[in-house]
């Protein structure tokens, strides 16, 4: 009896491959390198224990404002590969190695998102002054910062450590540091240019008022080290987000989730555009005992601050020992 209490303990201290959030980010070129981290399970890995998973996004940006003669202009599509170790240091700590690599292009969905917004009678904003499948990104009047020509390369590393602090059978809490390097190229909106580093608070409820349903929340507040795009930027920017998963059979999961973080630029036109606020959707499938596929998509609910659309495959591989 011991023993099988045991056990049970160590499987309900592992995170649920089925359950867990979506690693949801704003890809826009101006937010996605500020070091905000993604939602995380407040669960986290066995001793020993590690995780490897890698996600294929690929948004669409449309965004053109100006305000006191200052504008900025966001045109083009943004693919990024994310490669994500996860060891377990102990039953308690996990530590989270992330490495991107990014490429901005003229992309090829513009014909299909307008025609997503004509058949669901939503506005195309900017869209109906800008050329499709074009690469522009630039800031100022005249431009300081302008990307016209494909970019690829590394993105900016982030590493990070949770330790959990709170648990039970069902509930858990957990609190997370990270760190973002600038090894990205600022010059080609590959990276920020400076580091940065944040605090988060995780909370996760499995059996949350239904034994199929799991809830995860974070509250965090991130402290950058200014920005090469725009002087006046604030020092501390909040975020928080709000996830769910609903386990409606043995192997398939359905997600939702929102995120927010606050707003981080001062400078007009970049302040009026205000906080960014994204949903995602995604189906979540087991198809062993070792691998777990997800496929998904993150709308803007605050329209110009994240990518009007973010196209998400992840794959994520876990032995068990």
């Amino acid at each position: 009896v011991i023993v099988q209490l045991v056990l049970a303990s160590k499987m309900s201290a592992q995170p649920e491959r089925l359950e867990g959030p979506v690693l949801s980010r704003n890809l826009s070129p101006l937010y996605q390198h500020l070091g905000i981290p993604v939602l995380r399970s407040a669960q986290t890995l066995n001793s020993g224990s590690w995780t490897l998973t890698s996600a294929l996004n690929i948004a669409s940006h449309s965004v053109r404002e100006r305000d006191n003669g200052r504008s900025f202009e966001l045109d083009g599509e943004t693919t990024r590969v994310d490669i994500e170790l996860g060891v377990g240091l102990s039953d308690k700590v996990t530590l989270n190695l992330n490495v991107p690599y990014l490429g901005h292009s003229g992309g090829h969905l513009d014909s299909v998102i307008d025609g997503w917004h004509a058949f669901f009678g939503l506005p195309d904003g900017a869209r109906d002054n800008q050329p499709r499948d074009v690469l522009r990104f630039a800031l100022g009047d005249p431009a300081i910062d302008d990307l016209q020509e494909n970019a690829t390369g590394l993105g900016d590393l982030e590493l990070g450590l949770t330790a959990q602090v709170m648990s039970s059978q069902t509930r858990f809490l957990a609190v997370s540091l990270q760190h973002k390097f600038s090894s990205g190229d600022e010059d080609r909106f590959l990276g920020s240019g400076v580091a940065s580093t944040a605090i988060t608070i995780n909370a996760t409820a499995r059996n949350c008022g239904s034994e199929t349903l799991s809830c995860h929340a974070q509250l965090g507040l991130v402290y950058l080290d200014g920005s090469p795009f725009v002087q006046d930027t604030r020092d501390f920017v909040p975020y928080t987000s709000l996830g769910i998963a609903w386990r409606f059979a043995s192997s398939l999961a359905l997600l939702g989730q929102v995120d927010y973080h606050g707003v981080t630029y001062r400078q007009k036109p970049l302040a009026a555009n205000g906080a960014p606020l994204w949903g995602t959707l995604a189906l979540r499938w087991r198809p062993s005992r070792d691998w777990v596929v997800d496929a998904g998509f993150a709308e803007d609910l605050a329209v110009g601050a994240s990518p009007d659309i973010n196209f998400r495959l992840g794959l994520t591989y876990r032995p068990q020992r």
